[in-house]
């Protein structure tokens, strides 16, 4: 949320971004890792090639499936497109335009 704008993120400033988030956990389940969150996204950069940022879509590739969800809402479901454990989907694949 604190990255900027012209590197695909939201540009607020810290204190914005955490009652932002504070928002999004009060309206949302927020999910622990699992113990073994490691080894999980360690098997799915493995089988997924994973390198560099995709390397970062593959630990929450890991957290979904460990508890067991398998759809994402994502504003870049492109990035998602090599897990197929997993559909990636956009806003207005949801509600619609």
């Amino acid at each position: 949320m604190t990255r900027p704008r012209d590197v695909n993120g939201w540009g607020l400033k810290f204190e914005d971004a955490i009652e932002q988030m504070a928002d999004v956990c009060g309206s949302f389940r927020c999910l622990s890792e699992p113990p073994d969150i490691g080894d999980r996204w360690y098997q799915t950069v493995l089988s997924n090639r994973a390198m560099g940022k995709p390397a970062y879509d593959a630990k929450l590739v890991a957290l979904m499936t460990a508890h067991g969800i398998d759809r994402l809402i994502t504003l870049n479901p492109d990035d998602f497109a090599r897990y197929s454990e997993i559909t990636a989907l956009t806003p207005v694949q949801i509600i619609g335009t």
